[in-house]
């Protein structure tokens, strides 16, 4: 069974907008976030190493607002095991976490406990 993780790419446009790159270059106060954007690595024991795998994803421009800073949401369809998200929650805040799906369940873990799935 597939889960549906339907995460916010907040920052969409700023590689194309030269007035948006302008203001985060010169007002940003050393807080340049703009490689931030959401995505979702599987995780994988590969010859004793976890590596990452990082998941196909769906954009959906629909809800896009103006230039696409803020309204762009990636879709990415999981299925059972243990994955690390990166998904932007505003301009300069990112939640990053793992977790564990299992059943089309998802359940946030630690950074322990999914380094103890995997094994």
């Amino acid at each position: 069974m597939l889960f549906h993780l339907r995460l916010e790419d907040i920052k969409d446009s700023l590689s194309g907008n030269r007035w948006e790159r302008f203001v985060f270059t010169h007002y940003d106060h050393g807080r340049r976030n703009l490689k931030s954007h959401a995505w979702v690595a599987r995780l994988a024991v590969v010859r004793g190493r976890i590596e990452r795998h990082f998941v196909e994803q769906y954009r959906d421009f629909r809800d896009a607002i103006g230039n696409g800073g803020r309204g762009v949401y990636k879709d990415f369809f999981l299925g059972d095991g243990v994955y690390e998200v990166n998904s932007p929650v505003g301009w300069y805040n990112i939640d990053r976490y793992y977790c564990k799906i299992e059943g089309g369940v998802l359940e946030k873990v630690d950074k322990k406990q999914a380094i103890k799935c995997l094994r």
